[in-house]
């Protein structure tokens, strides 16, 4: 999956909140264009540094997540959970299905989970979300980015923007929406 130019947008205008903290990625996110990188930073008022620009753009599909979070984000851990382990997921999981956290310990361990495509590729969106929600920390924070209607001809399904303000409207006192767009 890839980190979406306005997913990316969120995690550096939120850069202060990841410095120290835990994350978990859902699969092994891979850049946005490097051009739409540029023209992002451009728009924030140079949010980047320079260097971060060229780190980022040395980057591969492969060590994208590890530069982004690692070196430009400074947190303290950086894991991937994936139904396989052909990206190179720390942890390989079928997230439509309960997790069992005997083996890897990881409910409650994570300040963030970041998603950049994956909801919509799952048939058991329940089981996914109550997952999700498992692995976070209180207080912990889930960075979705996931297709809207219209968006034809990819995954299982389509979130309208209701079903997410909803879900987050229903669950209020346990989840806070911060941005939807």
């Amino acid at each position: 999956m890839g980190i979406s130019i306005g997913l990316l947008e969120q995690i550096l205008i939120n850069r202060e909140l990841f410095i120290n903290k835990k994350v978990l990625s859902i699969s092994v996110q891979y850049p946005p264009p490097l051009k739409k990188i540029d023209q992002l930073n451009k728009c924030m008022g140079n949010f980047l540094s320079n260097e971060e620009i060229h780190s980022l753009k040395k980057s591969t599909n492969s060590n994208f997540s590890i530069i982004l979070f690692k070196e430009i984000l400074k947190v303290e851990k950086f894991e991937s959970v994936d139904i396989s382990n052909e990206e190179g997921a720390d942890y390989v999981f079928d997230l439509n299905k309960e997790y069992d956290d005997q083996n890897n310990n990881l409910n409650n361990k994570y300040d963030f989970v970041i998603e950049g495509g994956t909801m919509e590729h799952l048939s058991n969106n329940q089981q996914y979300l109550k997952n999700v929600f498992n692995f976070l920390k209180t207080d912990g924070y889930f960075f979705c980015s996931t297709p809207s209607s219209g968006y034809a001809e990819h995954g299982l399904y389509q979130f309208s923007p209701t079903f997410i303000s909803d879900l987050y409207f229903k669950n209020k006192e346990i989840i806070k929406l911060t941005f939807l767009g």
